[in-house]
């Protein structure tokens, strides 16, 4: 069988957050564990697995993600924007919930979408499984988000 490459200059994505206002109404010291010992790690993995043809220029985004706003409309050095929102709802079937808001013009690959962390569910112990099973869910939603949706 003879493999077929598309040839593109591959390189690997560059994930940047932006926080809504249910994130930011959270205490900062939530706010903090959420962005160190959650996002970032994640960012970082997620910066040295997925390869993409990058945004050449300026990401160009528009103001809103479905009903949640961007805090701003152009992004540098950046092929992917994930708003993060947050809750605390014991009520609802969900750990996660993510979706794509806005496509490339061109490739109609995702270049930005949310992130709603349940934080009734989402473990918050800085202990090792703890941190694999947070990695993991940001890792299943930002498969969604990607484009791999039911």
């Amino acid at each position: 069988m003879k493999a077929y490459y598309l040839k593109a200059p591959w390189e690997y994505m560059r994930v940047k957050f932006d926080y809504d206002d249910r994130f930011m109404a959270f205490p900062k010291k939530t706010q903090d564990y959420v962005k160190k010992n959650i996002l970032l790690p994640f960012a970082k993995t997620m910066e040295n697995t997925i390869k993409i043809k990058r945004v050449k220029g300026d990401l160009k985004l528009d103001a809103r993600c479905f009903s949640w706003s961007l805090s701003k409309t152009n992004w540098t050095g950046v092929d992917l924007v994930m708003l993060i929102s947050m809750e605390a709802r014991s009520d609802v079937p969900y750990i996660a919930k993510s979706a794509a808001c806005q496509l490339d013009n061109g490739s109609f690959r995702p270049n930005a979408g949310v992130i709603v962390l349940n934080l009734d569910y989402i473990a918050k112990t800085p202990d090792h499984k703890a941190l694999v099973t947070n990695h993991l869910i940001l890792f299943h939603e930002t498969t969604h988000t990607l484009g791999f949706s039911p």
